[in-house]
C-alpha cells in the first residue's frame, strides 16, 4: 500500500518506510506537536490524519480544515514552535493557527489560480510564511513573501526546469528556508534563494513518487523523503 520512504540523510539514505493513509490522500511531513521534529500526516479530501511519529500505527488526531480540492500546508504561522494547517486554492491562502478542526484565522490572495504554493522560514524569522511556484517556457520560478500580513514577492527566483516538483527547506540547517526541486527520481537543491544554483544533486526515489522534504531529526537539516503508491 501507500508509504513513505523517510530519508535520514544526504544523499537519500532511507531510513524506515512508513505506511500511511491510502491511494488519493496528499501526504505531508510537519512539526505538529513541537518537538522540533516532522512526522507524517495526510490529508484526505478535507479531513487531516496526522502523528506525532514516524512509526506505522494509527493517528494521534483527526481535523477538518480545507476543502477536498485543497493543496495541503502546513507550518508555524504564529512563532510558537508549532505547524498547523493551511491550504491553497485557487490563488488564495487560508492559513489556521491550531490543528484543530475550525475555520481560518488568516486569509489572502496571492499568486495565480494554477500556481503550486510552498512555504518557509526565507528571511530566518521564527515565523513560516508562504511561497508559489510557477513553471515557465525554461524553468520554475519562485515567488517568495516575508510575510503573511504584508504579503508579496519579497523574492522572486528561477530555479530548476519547467514542469520540475518545487520543494523548500533548510538544507544546511542554517535556520533559514531554501529552494530546490525534485525531476523525476533526481533531486535538486540550492542553499539560496537571491542566487540559487544546485549546491547538491542525487538520485533518490522513482520518477513518479512524491517528493516530502521534512526535519526528520531535531539537531539536523531538512532532507528529502519520497512517499509512493498515491
Amino acid at each position: 500500500g501507500p508509504g513513505a520512504y523517510l530519508a535520514s540523510g544526504f544523499p537519500g539514505s532511507v531510513s524506515t518506510l512508513v505506511p500511511v493513509g491510502a491511494g488519493g490522500d496528499v501526504p505531508l511531513l510537519c512539526d505538529w506537536d513541537g518537538n522540533g521534529t516532522d512526522t507524517l500526516g495526510v490529508f484526505h479530501r478535507g479531513t487531516w490524519y496526522v502523528r506525532n511519529s514516524n512509526r506505522p500505527g494509527a493517528e494521534d488526531w483527526v481535523f477538518s480544515f480545507g476543502n477536498p480540492t485543497d493543496q495541503p500546508l502546513c507550518g508555524d504561522w504564529n512563532g510558537d514552535g508549532r505547524d498547523t494547517p493551511g491550504v491553497f486554492r485557487a490563488g488564495h491562502f487560508y492559513l489556521r493557527n491550531s490543528a484543530t478542526s475550525g475555520s481560518a484565522d488568516g486569509s489572502f490572495d496571492f499568486g495565480n489560480p494554477t500556481d503550486v504554493a510552498i512555504t518557509g522560514s526565507w528571511n530566518g524569522d521564527r515565523f513560516d510564511t508562504v511561497g508559489v511556484t510557477r513553471s515557465g517556457r525554461y524553468d520554475t520560478r519562485f515567488y517568495l513573501s516575508n510575510s503573511n500580513l504584508v504579503v508579496r514577492a519579497d523574492v522572486t527566483a528561477a530555479f530548476g526546469n519547467a514542469g520540475d516538483v518545487p520543494l523548500a527547506g533548510d538544507w544546511n540547517n542554517n535556520g533559514t528556508t531554501s529552494i530546490g526541486v525534485f525531476r523525476s527520481g533526481a533531486v535538486y537543491l540550492s542553499n539560496s534563494t537571491s542566487a540559487p544554483r544546485a549546491t547538491a544533486s542525487y538520485r533518490f526515489g522513482n520518477p513518479t513518487d512524491v517528493p516530502l522534504p521534512g526535519r526528520l531529526s531535531s539537531a539536523g537539516p531538512t532532507t528529502v523523503s519520497v512517499a509512493r503508491g498515491y
